[in-house]
C-alpha cells in the first residue's frame, strides 16, 4: 500500500499548516515540533516556506503529538495488508531516525513501536541535545510513532524490522510509486 505524496517532507509541512497555504512570501509556519529559536526555510514541490520554533510558546512531545495527529487522522487508515499482524518491514526514514538515535546499527534490526514513542519523547523533550542530529527530529519521530499507533493501529508491542536492503537491494519510496502505479493499471 502507499500513501503517494505523504513522504516525509510533506509530513513536516502539514503538520506545520504549511502544505497548500497562501501567502507563501510573508507567512512564518510554527510548531511546538521545532526547537523554540530554530528558523529556517523550506523548499519543496517548488514552493519556499518559512518554518519556525515558537519562541515564547511550549514545545515538546504532548503538543507535537497533537499536532501531528490532526495530520494523520483522516488521511491514514490501516491496510488490509497489515491487519491482525504483529509483524511490520520498515524503511527509508523509518530507518534513518531509528539508526540516528541509536534504536539500531547500521546493520538494522528490531524495534517495537513503544521504542519509537520512547525515543520520540526524549528527542521532543530534549530538542536542544537532538538538534545536531537535526532539527525535525522531534517532529519526525513523533510522525513515525503516530503513524504506526493512530493510522496504521499498531500496538505497542508490534515488533519492526527494520532495514536499508532487503535481499541486497536498497529499499526506498520508489518501491512504494511502483505499487501505486500498478495499482492504477489494476495490476496485482
Amino acid at each position: 500500500h502507499s500513501y503517494l505524496k505523504n513522504g516525509l517532507i510533506a509530513a513536516r509541512l502539514a503538520t506545520l499548516g504549511a502544505l497548500g497555504a497562501d501567502g507563501l512570501d510573508w507567512k512564518v509556519f510554527t510548531s511546538p515540533c521545532l526547537p523554540k529559536k530554530y528558523k529556517a526555510e523550506v523548499t519543496f514541490g517548488g514552493y519556499t516556506y518559512k518554518v519556525s520554533g515558537i519562541p515564547d510558546g511550549y514545545a515538546g512531545y504532548k503538543l507535537c503529538y497533537y499536532e501531528v495527529q490532526r495530520v494523520i487522522k483522516g488521511i491514514f487508515h490501516q491496510p488490509y495488508e497489515v491487519k491482525g499482524t504483529n509483524v511490520f518491514y520498515a524503511f527509508s526514514h523509518y530507518f534513518d531516525r531509528a539508526n540516528e538515535t541509536g534504536l539500531i546499527s547500521e546493520r538494522g534490526g528490531t524495534v517495537e513501536v513503544r521504542d519509537f514513542k520512547k525515543k520520540a519523547k526524549e528527542g521532543c523533550n530534549k530538542m536542544t541535545k537532538y538538534r545536531p542530529i537535526s532539527p525535525f527530529l522531534c517532529m519526525d519521530m513523533t510522525y513515525i510513532t503516530c503513524l504506526l499507533k493512530e493510522g496504521f493501529g499498531f500496538k505497542d508491542s508490534t515488533v519492526l524490522h527494520l532495514a536499508k536492503k532487503v535481499n541486497n537491494v536498497e529499499t526506498s519510496w520508489a518501491l512504494g510509486a511502483t505499487f501505486d502505479f500498478f495499482r492504477n493499471f489494476n495490476i496485482h
